[in-house]
């Protein structure tokens, strides 16, 4: 199997249902050999008229469910094991995919080279408005000075956004996966610092657009100052102390 999409689906139904005709319309004319696999997290949407809809597709379009919420990284986590595609779409379901053959680009890019362990696309709001958390980059290559660089080229980045990104399966098991102490927030930055920590490449490819409506239900209040501190304890010695004690300090005060 050359790819798995995976979807989380908390509270989402509406976005989803769009999501997949996207999907399935962007891999109508492809060759590449994929499945979807939907994890319904825990928020108590019925699903059960998409797995209808989609029940001539079973095979390759494949519902799970979770009694409880995961958080957005045990989520993929938990989906991955439940395939063994060479690779792997992260994606979030409040996403359109309106451009032509996005998915076998990103397969393409991902691929054509054995340095690139992870790409991402230039992510849009519905009106077409650039979302500057699509990608980061690190001052000096330290982790934790993290900024937002406007970019019209593909490039070498930190991290992409966790709404789409692929990844390698060998590099994703290598790695042991998402850190599920990342309830949600940071974790896709987490993830590709531990693929850059492997001397894999990060790569932004801004060509490829995909539209994002940004519908997270979590108030980023309160997980991301959560999330954040876990980001800085985790690599305090990669981001030197002075910075550490800096961002702790800001992360304290600052209000999402």
């Amino acid at each position: 199997m050359n790819l798995a999409i995976q979807i989380v689906n908390y509270m989402s139904k509406e976005f989803l249902a769009n999501c997949l005709e996207d999907l399935l319309r962007d891999l109508s004319n492809s060759e590449l050999t994929w499945e979807i696999l939907v994890l319904e997290n825990g928020s108590g949407d019925d699903l059960a008229s998409l797995e209808t809809k989609y029940a001539e597709e079973r095979e390759r379009i494949k519902f799970i469910d979770s009694d409880k919420n995961l958080g957005f990284g045990a989520g993929h986590n938990l989906l991955a094991k439940n395939n063994t595609a060479d690779n792997i779409l992260v994606l979030n379901p409040d996403t359109q995919l309106k451009q032509k053959d996005v998915t076998e680009k990103l397969y393409e890019l991902l691929n054509s080279c054995s340095e690139i362990g992870v790409v991402g696309p230039r992510l849009v709001g519905p009106t077409g408005k650039l979302q500057v958390w699509d990608h980061g980059k690190y001052f000096l290559g330290n982790i934790g000075i993290c900024y937002y660089s406007k970019s019209d080229k593909q490039t070498s980045v930190g991290w992409v956004s966790g709404a789409c990104l692929m990844i390698k399966r060998g590099v994703f098991d290598q790695i042991g996966g998402f850190d599920e102490r990342f309830f949600l927030y940071k974790e896709d930055d987490d993830l590709c610092v531990r693929v850059a920590k492997e001397n894999l490449k990060v790569i932004y490819e801004p060509s490829i657009e995909i539209i994002h409506e940004n519908q997270a239900i979590a108030k980023k209040s309160v997980w991301m100052k959560k999330s954040m501190d876990l980001f800085l304890d985790k690599y305090r010695s990669d981001i030197g102390w002075p910075v550490y004690f800096a961002y702790k300090t800001v992360n304290k005060l600052f209000s999402y």
